[in-house]
């Protein structure tokens, strides 16, 4: 059953909120097993991983929401097209990931275990099936059921790490095992939870005129625009990580990864009320929509600006506290990454006017401009400037994102500067009264 922006936001923020602290016990006894060399090759694996992903990945769970929601697809004429373009992208992913472990120009990566790069290169896989198949659960609203897969897996993480790396001393290979193992167990229990909802649809596609190859390409039109971008942004987020490994070293890497990795926390609250946003945008006529949008919008970003201030000045203490004095060269560098995830939040909640309205060659624009910008101030700075000098240069592309985006939105969507950014109080009833105009009919 469909539920509320109301519960989606809930059950979504309190998941992440669980995972957020699950999160950082698992960063804390990984980092504390591993210490700055273990964490930086680990930061590695996952760097190149996540390249391999981003490549191969095709953004098909997006562009499942939008042909649910948006063009009311049943949800077996999409699973078929959906499944078949997974396997082929997680063939893809495993073969791109495996050149680039072999290629990569860093002898560091020739030093990771050979183990742990299968295992992590299995883990893309899983995560590929795992991503698109739980999309289905997004689109139909049933945040509930879509929470309750890493709110297992979030739990179970703490154990299973702390046995691997400080009972048995597994190093970057346990880490890479039990990362496995959880993928696995997630995938188990979304296909428990989706593929009932389709195999129980009625057989109405045997008299349509349907084509399975007609609806991969759609799904592809829709997903290859929408992932260019996505490509893009990881050049945003990753760029600084692949050069801080180039021109310093893995130890450098390690402190700036717990930087990127604790500030990312902040991302909690608008990547919760984006998630669920999202499939509320794609329902809703444009008037309806730039309302609701434009509320998501304050709420998220005045929410983020005592947050952050609070975690900024007591920095210190939090990564002294979580990591030890080892780890006092991370400190500056997460302060000024808090910032930037505050401004980011701007951009990241707006660009849902265009995914959710079938224009993301918009967000790829702006991703890309942004994404050669930072590759291009990385490489300038970095090299003098070190670790710090990648945060700055990570603020100011973060503020360039919101820029373009909040400027396009108010030029192309009717969008106005003071709609966006001035906090009201009617801000609560603004989301409610749009809420009930699209909930009550699927209730």
């Amino acid at each position: 059953m469909k539920q509320s922006f109301t519960i989606g936001i809930i059950w979504t923020f309190g998941t992440r909120l669980w995972g957020l602290a699950t999160g950082i016990v698992v960063s804390v006894i990984v980092t504390r097993a591993l210490g700055p060399l273990g964490r930086g090759q680990i930061a590695l694996l996952v760097l190149i991983s996540s390249l391999s992903n981003m490549l191969a990945y095709m953004n098909l769970s997006a562009s499942a929401v939008y042909h649910i929601n948006r063009k009311k697809w049943e949800l077996r004429r999409l699973f078929k097209s959906l499944f078949l373009l997974t396997t082929l992208t997680a063939i893809i992913g495993c073969l791109t990931a495996i050149i680039l472990f072999m290629f990569w120009p860093d002898e560091n990566v020739r030093e990771l275990p050979r183990l742990a790069v299968a295992l992590v290169i299995l883990t893309l896989a899983i995560a590929m099936y795992s991503s698109n198949i739980s999309s289905i659960l997004l689109a139909l609203r049933e945040f509930i059921k879509l929470n309750f897969i890493p709110l297992i897996t979030a739990t179970i993480a703490i154990p299973c790490y702390w046995i691997a790396l400080w009972h048995f001393n597994g190093g970057v290979v346990g880490w890479s095992l039990i990362s496995t193992m959880i993928s696995i167990l997630g995938l188990i229990i979304i296909c428990i939870l989706v593929l009932p909802k389709i195999f129980q649809q009625s057989e109405s596609l045997k008299h349509e005129n349907f084509s399975i190859l007609r609806d991969c390409s759609k799904l592809l039109s829709y997903g290859i625009i929408s992932q260019l971008g996505n490509i893009a942004w990881f050049l945003i987020l990753k760029a600084d990580q692949m050069i801080i490994s180039k021109f310093l070293s893995v130890e450098a890497l390690g402190f700036y990864a717990v930087a990127v990795g604790i500030a990312e926390n902040l991302r909690l609250i608008p990547m919760t009320v984006g998630q669920v946003l999202f499939p509320f945008a794609t329902e809703k006529e444009e008037d309806d929509r730039r309302l609701f949008i434009s509320a998501c919008v304050r709420l998220t970003f005045w929410t983020l600006i005592p947050l952050g201030t609070i975690l900024i000045l007591f920095g210190k203490p939090i990564i002294v506290i979580l990591f030890g004095t080892d780890f006092l060269p991370t400190v500056l560098p997460y302060q000024i990454l808090i910032g930037a995830v505050v401004v980011l939040a701007i951009g990241n909640m707006l660009g849902y006017e265009f995914v959710s309205t079938g224009r993301p060659k918009l967000i790829l624009y702006c991703n890309l401009i942004c994404g050669i910008f930072n590759i291009l101030m990385n490489l300038l700075v970095v090299p003098r400037f070190g670790i710090v000098g990648a945060s700055w240069v990570s603020f100011t592309t973060y503020a360039l994102n919101s820029a373009i985006i909040l400027h396009w939105a108010i030029k192309g969507s009717k969008y106005r500067l003071v709609d966006v950014l001035k906090p009201s109080k009617k801000d609560i009833l603004i989301l409610k009264d749009s809420l009930i105009k699209i909930s009550k009919p699927n209730s």
